[in-house]
């Protein structure tokens, strides 16, 4: 009840991070437009095999594209630091004063902080659930019987409930300044990471493409059991580069198997190429610097693309 009266611009990566790899404030970004994607694409498939709503979380995007003749490499738009990774889920008092273990100390791989980069993004991905779930009762247009949108209500729905239920034990948590149930795994950069995100999601399969337990419940549809939830986070505080994966005790096993599959004896490099592959494949709320993107080979933007 002492929320202050404006909603902020909460950012779910820190701008002072964004800021170190800006060029005259700007970054890189996949812009997720439902309504621009869907026209784009209707308008060029011929009209007897015209598909009027895509599910455009459905992987054969990209499939369709190369089939009519459509460039299946969309490229990064513009943000700038104002609007990147920001969503109006706090007020201005409390995001400031909820967060202020990340942005006004020395980040120092506290238990504490690692929970609040997860409470970030589990608040940020509710958001956007709802918001998704807002969108698709907009229009009717949004359902058709070739790619209907009812897996992803239902998947949304799943989703929204799973999350809810975390949130409301960290909130609690929170009040109680309990944060021993997270777990994290991070890589220590010497530069700030040149791609910077932190976004949760449920992976399915490892970095070795092995099906796991979260993919398990999925299939034999155990709603009695609850999926993993990892965040992906890479970041840089006050000179501390870090790039991270981080999860909660209550583990069904998922989250364990798949920071494994991360490891590679002996071989720091290829780590931290899985992780900027699982940064492509696994998140959206993405940001990176111009100048890397430019100077990668065309056949390396359209794979990162197609993550």
């Amino acid at each position: 009840n002492d929320c202050s009266e404006r909603i902020c611009k909460a950012h779910t990566v820190s701008k002072s991070a964004l800021s170190l790899i800006a060029e005259n404030g700007h970054l890189y970004h996949f812009e997720i437009n439902g309504f621009k994607e869907q026209k784009e694409i209707a308008n060029g498939i011929p009209d007897d095999l015209k598909i009027r709503n895509l599910n455009l979380n459905n992987p054969s995007i990209y499939k369709l594209r190369s089939a009519f003749n459509l460039n299946p490499y969309v490229p990064p738009s513009f943000v700038g630091l104002n609007d990147a990774s920001t969503f109006n889920g706090f007020c201005e008092k409390h995001d400031r004063e909820l967060f202020s273990p990340l942005e006004n100390k020395l980040f120092i791989d506290s238990d504490e902080q690692y929970f609040l980069l997860y409470y970030r993004a589990i608040c940020r991905k509710l958001y956007s659930l709802y918001a998704s779930e807002n969108m698709n009762k907009m229009e009717n247009i949004f359902v058709s019987k070739d790619f209907s949108r009812l897996q992803q209500r239902i998947a949304n729905n799943l989703d929204i409930s799973d999350m809810v239920k975390v949130k409301e034990e960290m909130d609690n948590n929170i009040l109680t300044n309990v944060f021993s149930s997270i777990r994290w795994i991070s890589v220590e950069t010497n530069i700030p990471p040149i791609i910077m995100t932190n976004e949760i999601f449920a992976p399915k399969f490892d970095c070795k493409s092995k099906k796991m337990k979260n993919m398990e419940i999925i299939e034999n549809n155990e709603t009695n059991k609850a999926l993993d939830w990892i965040v992906l986070s890479s970041f840089s505080y006050k000179g501390q580069n870090r790039i991270s994966l981080i999860w909660l005790e209550d583990s069904n096993g998922t989250a364990e198997e798949f920071y494994k599959s991360f490891v590679c004896e002996n071989e720091k490099v290829l780590i931290l190429q899985k992780f900027i592959t699982a940064i492509f494949a696994s998140c959206e709320n993405i940001y990176f610097s111009m100048s890397w993107w430019n100077t990668l080979p065309q056949q390396i933007k359209e794979y990162l693309c197609e993550r």
